[in-house]
């Protein structure tokens, strides 16, 4: 535990700690990305998650990747 938080006792020292090393800790993620939109990919199904890439774009956004867009058929066997 870092001595940021609670100090260590008596006979340990917090070598580690961000604070001693002159590192800063960066704050949680503050977002919800189960808020985010979702669809269905048009050739394979797979849910899409809204991207900020998509963010100009994402009424037109038909596929997952660049191979659902180019059409390869794919196995339907996968191997392990």
């Amino acid at each position: 535990m870092c001595c940021c938080i609670s100090p260590p006792p008596f006979s340990q020292s917090c070598s580690a700690c961000p604070c001693t090393l002159g590192l800063t800790m960066k704050p949680p993620f503050k977002g919800n990305k189960s808020n985010l939109p979702s669809k269905l990919c048009e050739r394979c199904e797979r849910v899409m998650t809204w991207r900020k890439s998509w963010a100009k774009n994402w009424e037109q956004v038909k596929y997952c990747s660049q191979s659902c867009r180019d059409g390869k058929p794919r196995s339907t066997a996968r191997a392990f």
